[in-house]
């Protein structure tokens, strides 16, 4: 048996300091995680040996402003930098998991079995200083005010539960791997209230949020089939190939959404005038002022909600429809190869096909309700000359803040990659290794709705910039941005 305890903290002061982000809007973060493990190994004979483990992760952060939560917020002045102090975030994310593993060796047979069952919490609050209001000047004295109300705005559950059995036969040449594995995945919404507020009661009211449990489950079973071969006696060249499934791991949080609450919710109002000079929207400078779905889009706009019912809790904002489990199907193909003793060549090749997406489109609304707007033309020395049409949704839906949890029809995810090597052990003294690797990675449409905007996402302004998204074109490389610090 054995019993390991953990604690590791991450301190740091001035995150997201930039040019438009000075001191004071920089966040101090912070957070200790302890970890705590139990193990115990069991000999049940000469042939089967058992596992079981528990563990319990305290994990947690927060990032808090420099600049405090009595001092207002200013989001960008006429120049793009920001003022004043920014908003806090605060997150709990306790984690407990509890798993079995065994072997069992019985003649020409290696059997591993198990299970695990692990319980994941996520409860997130925001809190914008002041009296809520975040500013953002707009050709200052004119300012646009952000009324906000944050406050908690996620508390889920994931819980996960897995099992898997697996057999390794050796034969002279020759050993198989097959195994199956089994998954339950499932993300649930708790219930917790939330802050409005009070400059704008009547659209940003408290609210209370009812408890969805298991709102989205996703069940797999996959299979891992593996071959080996020794191709020569002696057995220096080996041939190997393999196909599995993989289930996607879904996110704790995966149903937040799904919350009678709702997530962040917000007002904007436009055209405000400073009237005080002080540089942010006092509550006075925007009192009488409302909005609703029959208002200019010059005059306000709003998220989070459905501004004709800002006090529904009876029923989430949102939709769940049909959907399914995330899947990877894998090829692998592989050869090792001993040129001499100490000395070999090895290479791998494999395929991906990535199936099974699901999205959160607003509800009603698919691509052919798309049409193109305009395009953007020039040239720029980078790129050389560029014409890119931008489209737009050619009428806005009711309650556009509404959307569905469903497949992504026709979307799918290919990759391969080609790895070599040529390794010289540690022997007389000299030890060298050499490896070359490329791949490719894209995406595919088939058919109109597995795409909603058709703008390429390369367009940022004038001249088309990489934003960290996919370029949204059918063959397409696969782009990820990175995130956090």
């Amino acid at each position: 048996g054995s019993f390991t305890y953990f604690r590791g903290e991450k301190l740091k002061f001035g995150r997201s300091a930039s040019t438009t982000r000075p001191p004071d809007t920089t966040w101090n973060q912070g957070g200790p995680t302890e970890v705590f493990k139990g193990e115990a190994n069991y000999v049940a004979g000469n042939n089967l040996f058992l596992t079981g483990r528990y563990a319990y992760v305290k994990g947690g952060f927060f990032l808090t402003p420099q600049g405090g939560l009595d001092t207002k917020m200013i989001f960008a002045d006429d120049a793009g930098i920001a003022r004043g102090s920014w908003y806090e975030y605060r997150t709990d994310r306790p984690q407990s998991t509890i798993s079995m593993d065994g072997n069992l060796f019985r003649g020409r047979n290696e059997i591993k079995f198990g299970f695990g069952y692990r319980l994941a919490d996520v409860d997130s609050t925001y809190t914008v200083p002041g009296d809520g209001i975040a500013t953002t000047w707009s050709g200052y004295p004119n300012l646009i005010a952000g009324v906000t109300a944050w406050n908690q705005v996620t508390g889920t559950q994931g819980k996960y539960m897995s099992a898997y059995l697996g057999d390794t036969i050796s034969f002279d040449r020759l050993t198989l791997n097959l195994a199956p594995r089994w998954d339950r995945q499932s993300s649930s919404v708790r219930s917790y209230s939330q802050g409005g507020n009070a400059i704008l009661s009547d659209l940003l009211p408290d609210l209370t949020g009812q408890a969805a449990d298991e709102a989205i489950v996703w069940n797999s079973i996959t299979p891992r089939l593996g071959v080996t071969y020794a191709l020569t006696e002696d057995r220096r060249t080996m041939a190997r190939a393999s196909y599995a499934t993989f289930a996607s791991q879904m996110n704790a949080g995966q149903a937040g959404f799904f919350s009678t609450v709702g997530s962040l919710r917000g007002v904007y109002f436009y055209n405000v005038t400073d009237t005080n000079g002080n540089g942010i929207v006092d509550p006075s400078e925007i009192a009488g002022r409302t909005c609703s779905v029959d208002s200019p889009s010059t005059d306000c706009s709003w998220y989070g909600f459905d501004i004709s019912n800002p006090a529904n809790v009876s029923s989430p904002n949102h939709r769940i429809g049909d959907y399914s489990t995330p899947l990877t199907h894998e090829f692998v193909l592989g050869m090792d190869h001993e040129v001499f003793t100490n000395f070999g060549l090895s290479a791998n090749f494999t395929w991906r096909k990535f199936t099974n997406f699901n999205w959160r489109p607003v509800q009603g609304v698919r691509s052919d309700d798309y049409v193109q707007l305009g395009s953007v033309s020039g040239s720029h020395p980078s790129i050389g000359s560029y014409d890119v049409p931008y489209y737009g949704v050619a009428a806005a839906p009711a309650n556009r803040t509404a959307t569905e949890y469903v497949d992504r029809e026709g979307y799918s995810q290919r990759y391969w990659g080609l790895e070599v090597a040529a390794t010289k052990r540690l022997s007389n003294r000299w030890m060298a290794r050499f490896g070359f690797s490329t791949n490719d990675h894209r995406e595919y449409f088939d058919g109109a709705n597995a795409i909603m905007d058709p703008t390429p996402q390369l367009l940022a302004g004038p001249v088309p910039l990489p934003l960290g998204a996919y370029p949204n074109v059918d063959g397409g490389p696969v782009l990820r941005q990175t995130s956090g610090s």
